[in-house]
């Protein structure tokens, strides 16, 4: 159980920023059972355009604070439970290491 006490409104301390290349994306969101009825290679990429638009910039501030902490390539399969397993456990060391 969580006892830290979270505020609206107050600057992180840490930010963890999953960094997974563009084609390794497209080919996760195209081979997903449960698709969108709008999932092609295009619509993908041009959704992978606004979400990066939107967020690079918030991952560039946090950055220049030094609190992103990126998982960088650290599951390619997101069914493998040794995958889930070892990302649980990277996020759970990032944490710890904040406090």
């Amino acid at each position: 159980m969580c006892t830290k006490n979270y505020q609206v409104g107050r600057e992180p301390d840490v930010v963890v920023f999953f960094d997974c290349p563009e084609d390794e994306m497209v080919k996760r969101l195209l081979g997903r059972n449960q698709g969108r009825v709008d999932d092609n290679i295009e619509t993908i990429k041009k959704r992978l355009k606004v979400f990066e638009s939107l967020n690079i910039p918030v991952i560039d501030y946090y950055s220049s604070r030094g609190k992103v902490r990126k998982v960088s390539k650290l599951f390619y399969s997101a069914h493998s439970y040794a995958n889930r397993t070892t990302l649980y456990l990277t996020l759970l060391e990032l944490l710890l290491l904040q406090s």
